[in-house]
């Protein structure tokens, strides 16, 4: 009987230990019907449940991760400094960028004008009291040194403590928008400047 214990026992720390190690597929063999038989079965059940949980999981994370990839807008991840941490490819184009330069680089290397990084860094600094999100419109300056309109919409990104651990933005190039929008009024000017000298 003690030998049958002590195996049974080994058995369930071998589970144990291959749970641990997120091996959910090992299942422990006991066939008695004493307590310790009932917690194989019920060891088991819950490593089959974890493994379901862990496989829903990767699937969120990859339809995610998916998404990211192929969403026409940039994204971007920084920490708390606005260090660049993770980005898809639509940030390298909208940036006219490879993948390799950006990673770990400043998000604040893009801005043109010094005064709006500083006005931006303040907006961070304000955001560990203040709630996001936050949109602005900025013109920056792509790698290949072109001059784009671009709309950012920043929140945070926080810890499981609550704790602020660094920002996520979704990029929009509005540069043709904002063209179209200008060549709108300007024609809408020219026609009002029209009509009125024809009515002189």
């Amino acid at each position: 009987i003690t030998g049958s214990i002590q195996k049974s026992i080994y058995l369930i720390l071998k589970g144990t230990k291959k749970m641990k190690k997120k091996d959910f597929n090992f299942k422990i063999k006991l066939k008695s019907k004493d307590e310790l038989g009932l917690l194989a079965i019920n060891f088991n059940q819950m490593a089959s449940q974890i493994k379901d949980y862990s496989q829903d999981i990767n699937r969120e994370k990859d339809n995610y991760l998916t998404l990211v990839k192929t969403i026409a807008n940039g994204i971007v991840e920084t920490d708390i400094q606005g260090n660049i941490i993770y980005h898809n490819d639509a940030f390298c184009n909208i940036l006219e960028s490879d993948n390799k330069h950006l990673i770990e680089h400043s998000i604040w290397i893009f801005f043109k004008n010094p005064k709006e990084i500083n006005n931006y860094k303040t907006k961070f600094q304000n955001s560990l009291i203040n709630d996001f999100p936050f949109t602005f419109i900025s013109q920056i300056k792509t790698l290949k040194e072109n001059i784009k309109d671009i709309q950012f919409d920043w929140n945070n990104k926080k810890d499981k403590s609550g704790k602020l651990i660094g920002y996520i933005a979704v990029l929009t190039n509005i540069t043709k928008r904002l063209q179209a929008e200008k060549d709108i009024k300007n024609a809408l000017e020219e026609k009002e400047l029209t009509r009125e000298w024809l009515d002189v």
